[in-house]
């Protein structure tokens, strides 16, 4: 599950080269035997697509048979990472030039967290890290939860568990001050009320 500002762009570039090196006997054999259901019928979805809407689609079974994974990231460090998203990057959406000049035009940090942007999105997307991994009831979905904090660790376990030797790039590496330096006591709060499950089920610290 890719939720936004967790590495997944360089996560997909590495599996995607994993794919690549499969022999085209093998990739042709997959597609064939998931062609119409299971991960093929998925397609549909955005890629921050969230894992009880893909648990929907593909049923309890091709669900449990195939391995799912996400990766969280420190709330008040990945919200930081949103704001400069929607200030240099969203506008190359069209669909989001609107909303990018609206963020731009709040003027600072804290009142982006304090607005629907920071209250209810991550990016453009609506949700929090449960909204992503659970199920309506609260139950975790998916079988490996990784940290970004210790992504190139965690990696190596995903890329053993797939069965793959692929490095992970760094897509989309941006490059500011610490996080701690954008917050006011407000901002701070606001982050922990809405992150609360995150931040007690990972142990996050500001």
């Amino acid at each position: 599950m890719h939720i936004p500002k967790t590495g997944g762009n360089s996560i997909t570039a590495a599996l995607r080269s994993a794919w690549a090196r499969k022999p085209l006997s093998e990739r042709l054999v997959v597609r064939i035997r998931l062609a119409g259901k299971g991960p093929a019928a998925v397609r549909r979805f955005h890629k921050h697509a969230k894992a009880r809407d893909i648990h929907a689609v593909v049923g309890e079974h091709a669900w449990h048979d195939h391995f799912s994974f996400a990766v969280v990231r420190n709330p008040w460090d990945l919200m930081v990472s949103s704001y400069h998203w929607w200030l240099n990057r969203a506008d190359r959406w069209k669909s989001l030039q609107t909303d990018a000049q609206a963020v731009a035009a709040l003027g600072s940090f804290p009142r982006f967290v304090d607005s629907p942007y920071g209250r209810e999105r991550i990016n453009e997307q609506l949700g929090n890290f449960r909204d992503w991994i659970c199920d309506a009831e609260g139950r975790v979905l998916i079988d490996n939860i990784c940290r970004f904090e210790r992504l190139e660790e965690d990696w190596q376990g995903i890329a053993t568990q797939l069965g793959i030797q692929v490095d992970l790039p760094h897509l989309n590496r941006g490059n500011r001050v610490a996080y701690r330096d954008y917050y006011d006591g407000p901002s701070k709060q606001i982050i922990a009320e809405r992150f609360a499950w995150a931040i007690d089920c990972f142990e996050y610290r500001y």
